[in-house]
């Protein structure tokens, strides 16, 4: 099964919350809108297309967000979640990413063992709570080809080819 965060799939950081973004000084940037800005925008295609080449190979999709509610748009969920078998959303199951019971509960989900997963992030504070409890991580950064290659690696697929 693969598990991945939501940022991987949009430029951006889905991680902010409105207090955090005034905390971090984005005090003309209600988080609302910072959200509403990166969701759904510049998605990165060449993820979708690995995610259909998973699923086609029989893997269980599942993401995890650090979000919150909003009654704003809903793009990001029409765009990303219906490409998951399950997502797990941190403002309705009460935990947030590092906390290793937001990875637990996927795993009890599912009922896998963590060594039967991977992990896709591109904060390492994250990967660290994720390697921790067992599970195969990458870190995802702007270079999208090599945690494709790496995650094609793990898995004996070819996930990218061509130009990204």
């Amino acid at each position: 099964m693969l598990l991945v965060c939501l940022s991987v799939f949009c430029y951006g950081n889905f991680t902010l919350t409105p207090l955090e973004c005034r905390n971090a000084g984005l005090d003309n940037v209600d988080g609302m809108t910072f959200f509403k800005r990166i969701t759904g925008v510049d998605v990165r295609l060449h993820w979708l297309r690995a995610l259909t080449i998973l699923r086609d190979h029989g893997y269980q999709l599942g993401a995890i967000t650090n979000n919150w509610e909003t009654q704003d748009d809903p793009s990001l969920k029409e765009v990303l979640f219906d490409h998951f078998d399950f997502v797990i959303e941190s403002y309705k199951v009460g935990i947030r990413k590092p906390d290793t019971a937001i990875y637990q509960l996927a795993l009890e989900q599912l009922q896998l063992l963590p060594q039967q997963c991977v992990f896709l992030d591109d904060l390492g504070i994250n990967l660290k709570s994720a390697k921790n409890l067992g599970i195969h991580t990458i870190k995802v950064s702007k270079n999208d080809r090599e945690a494709l290659e790496m995650l094609g690696d793990i898995l004996g697929l070819v996930l990218v080819g061509g130009k990204l």
